[in-house]
């Protein structure tokens, strides 16, 4: 890539080095005829330096060094030729224009080769950011795609596990003492017959239990709740429409890592 603003005209190396170099020959030669016009209409002599200048910073800055060297040797020349052949004033100090074309050639010069490095430096930190970036989405699309697959797998996994529990009528739970929160699993709504967007809490699961039942099951409750250890038992369900249900409750204690019991 080159860095010099006449190259984005072409993407072909020769008609762009025939424009960088042509660009130095057409601004000397404007600066030159624009000088001999004005002095023609009695303008001074001294705006050929300004006018040559402008060619050369022109010529440095969208050509780059090669095509700015020549604008500058052109301008000597030209100047030069002036110079002898009387067309400006007597006295003029050809060799400090010389001299000082040569120290402005110089700075331009760095100046311009100092740009081409930024720009450089700036399309490298560009292009890697691109480049980060692209590597970067590539990595969300594809965490992406796993964490579907991984989704999908959990919700067929969670369908048959549903299905497995209304075959086997069978429910399951998880009950934290320290907070009262409990979960239940679609069958165990359905076992205790109560609406999947209900709330579960321990008082719900003692209106459903046989009156005959109900002192076994809270003291088996508070025993687990003091102690945090395993348990099972037997007890009775008394349905809306009257029927008894006989349940049987496995639950296993565990802790998490503050050390509170979750039962399931």
């Amino acid at each position: 890539m080159a860095h010099w603003g006449i190259s984005k005209l072409t993407a072909r190396p020769a008609l762009s080095v025939a424009l960088r170099y042509g660009l130095a020959v057409a601004s000397v030669a404007t600066a030159l005829g624009t000088t001999l016009i004005l002095r023609h209409y009695g303008f001074p002599p001294r705006f050929i330096s300004h006018f040559t200048l402008i060619a050369i910073a022109i010529t440095f800055w969208l050509a780059g060094t090669g095509p700015g060297l020549l604008a500058l040797l052109f301008s000597s020349l030209g100047v030069s030729l002036l110079a002898r052949s009387h067309f400006l004033l007597p006295g003029f100090p050809l060799e400090s224009f010389l001299i000082f074309y040569a120290v402005f050639g110089i700075l331009m010069s760095w100046f311009s080769a100092s740009r081409r490095r930024a720009e450089q430096l700036l399309t490298e930190a560009r292009d890697n950011l691109e480049f980060r970036v692209a590597e970067r989405t590539d990595e969300l699309v594809r965490a992406n795609a796993e964490l579907e697959d991984t989704q999908a797998a959990l919700r067929s996994r969670e369908a048959y596990l549903a299905q497995a529990q209304r075959l086997s009528q069978t429910g399951s739970f998880g009950w934290r003492p320290s907070t009262g929160e409990i979960l239940w699993s679609e069958e165990t709504f359905r076992i205790f017959q109560y609406d999947p967007t209900t709330k579960p809490t321990v008082e719900l699961v003692l209106q459903r239990v046989h009156p005959e039942d109900v002192a076994v099951v809270q003291e088996t409750i508070a025993r687990a709740s003091e102690d945090g250890k395993d348990f099972d038992h037997e007890y009775r369900l008394v349905t809306p429409d009257g029927s008894v249900k006989y349940v049987v409750v496995v639950a296993h204690a565990l802790r998490d890592k503050s050390g509170s019991i979750e039962f399931v």
